[in-house]
């Protein structure tokens, strides 16, 4: 449980996700461990999101239109304010070409789907530790 003191709450991640099944399971995660976030359905989405700073980003590689190892290029060589931050894939499939691939992209790391609370709270711990 968190509390007004919780360092998670004065963060903001940004939830690259299509599948609305998906956005409202990662979204509760989110929202017990006391994250604020916004959701993007698209690649072309979370590049007009990425116009505002976020502490972290969650970005499905499998998106239509521009999917989320080419959004995640270009958020790294633009010059908004996001060039910098961790960017976690999703993916669906943990194969190694795919991991890989969200890897060249210039992605931190990588969580398989289904995402686990445990797997996904570690993750963020370690991106976004307390100041």
């Amino acid at each position: 449980m968190t509390g007004p003191a919780d360092p998670s709450r004065d963060r903001r991640l940004l939830v690259v996700e299509d599948n609305p099944f998906n956005q409202r399971i990662v979204g509760l995660m989110l929202t017990r461990l006391g994250y604020r976030h916004d959701f993007a359905a698209s690649g072309e989405e979370a590049l007009t999101a990425a116009a505002s700073a976020y502490d972290l980003v969650l970005m499905d590689l499998q998106l239509p239109g521009i999917d989320g190892a080419e959004a995640t290029r270009q958020i790294r060589h633009g010059d908004g304010p996001n060039r910098d931050i961790p960017i976690v894939g999703l993916t669906a499939t943990a194969a190694e070409a795919e991991v890989q691939s969200c890897l060249d992209s210039g992605m931190n790391t990588v969580l398989a789907k289904p995402i686990k609370a445990e797997k996904l709270a570690d993750t963020l711990a370690h991106f976004l530790p307390p100041a």
